[in-house]
């Protein structure tokens, strides 16, 4: 039996990499971010293979995080959008590489009036302004785009953290 237990493993770690591959690519195609439009159909069908490879890999945290910005392009509910990034939160709480898209996505969306999204973002953000200041760039272009409610985040935990940062972000909304 443990040799089953095994082989299991071994497709679990191997059947994933060219669909997740796949899944990247396709949802880097529709360029998310951008002003223009995207059609449904892609987005729901990009939506899909990232959720097929996620039943497969359910700890990668780079596919909740895109996952969650699928689900924002879809307009799905807030409380959906926080559960996704919730994930992310889960399998990878201390990967820089992620924290500055799960930001975007939150604060872009109202996910943030979930209160535990919001406590794990407020960790992101400390993190990023103690510890990876190299980062902070992606945080004002998020607040630029972010909701009102997603501004009042970032300016209060941003304000907690650096106020020096904070002071900035006041200034580039004038």
């Amino acid at each position: 039996m443990g040799g089953l237990g095994s082989l299991g493993a071994l497709v679990m770690a191997v059947k994933p990499a060219p669909a997740r591959e796949q899944a990247l690519a396709n949802v880097s195609e529709l360029r998310l971010q951008s002003a223009s439009p995207k059609p449904k159909a892609e987005i729901e069908k990009a939506q899909a293979a990232v959720s097929s490879v996620l039943a497969w890999s359910p700890t990668d945290s780079e596919l909740w995080v895109v996952q969650g910005r699928l689900a924002a392009s879809l307009r799905a509910t807030d409380q959906r959008i926080a559960d996704v990034l919730k994930m992310s939160y889960l399998t990878a709480p201390g990967n820089f590489a992620l924290m500055p898209g799960r930001l975007d996505v939150a604060m872009t969306t109202k996910a943030l009036s979930d209160p535990m999204l919001e406590v794990l973002a407020e960790g992101d953000v400390r993190a990023i302004l103690l510890k990876r200041p190299d980062l902070a760039n992606g945080l004002v272009d998020s607040y630029q785009r972010a909701t009102e409610p997603g501004k009042a985040f970032l300016a209060r935990a941003a304000a907690a953290s650096n106020p020096a940062f904070a002071a900035r972000l006041a200034a580039s909304r004038r």
